[in-house]
């Protein structure tokens, strides 16, 4: 199957290293799980100039803040040296044990990280929009992590709730 097409050899052909990843686009690069990265070509670097979309998950079953990772188990998504990303965040929750319940999140807001791992963190405040939710227990979050240059997703459930979480991100990705 053929995932990439250009008019001519492209001087930076996608790359893809994460597991389950796909970059579309000259000077793309995906580097995390399950990851859609797009570029139409490149200031000076691979990823310089792209866009993201990534997918997260986690079940809850209590009332404790757990955060969402786009494997499900650990990963999170790296902001690189020297690099300004913004998000767009829709999460959706539905509770599966038992009754009818769920909530629609949405985060927007960015990061910023300078040459040295530890100077991540988030532009201004975060806007958070309750979309629609059941029950105003659930909550949904994000911060950035400085010590592993990484976006962290927050969720909380409810007691004797199993709920599962949901993410899709979106990113717009610029760095020198």
């Amino acid at each position: 199957m053929k995932l990439y097409a250009s008019s001519g050899d492209p001087a930076s052909p996608p790359f893809a290293t994460g597991a389950n990843s796909t970059a579309l686009g000259e000077g793309a690069i995906s580097y995390a799980a399950g990851a859609v990265n797009q570029a139409a070509g490149m200031f000076t670097g691979y990823g310089d100039a792209q866009t993201g979309s990534y997918i997260a998950r986690n079940i809850t079953t209590d009332n404790v803040i757990t955060e969402i990772f786009l494997d499900g188990v650990s990963e999170r998504i790296q902001v690189p040296p020297n690099a300004t990303v913004s998000f767009n965040i829709e999460i959706t929750a539905r509770r599966t044990d038992s009754g009818q319940e769920g909530a629609i999140y949405e985060l927007r807001g960015g990061a910023d990280r300078g040459a040295f791992a530890g100077s991540l963190a988030l532009l201004g405040r975060v806007n958070k929009t309750v979309i629609t939710e059941d029950n105003s227990a659930w909550d949904a979050t994000i911060t950035a992590d400085s010590a592993s240059s990484t976006l962290r997703l927050w969720v909380k459930g409810e007691v004797s709730k199993t709920i599962r979480w949901v993410a899709h991100i979106k990113t717009v990705e610029v760095r020198n």
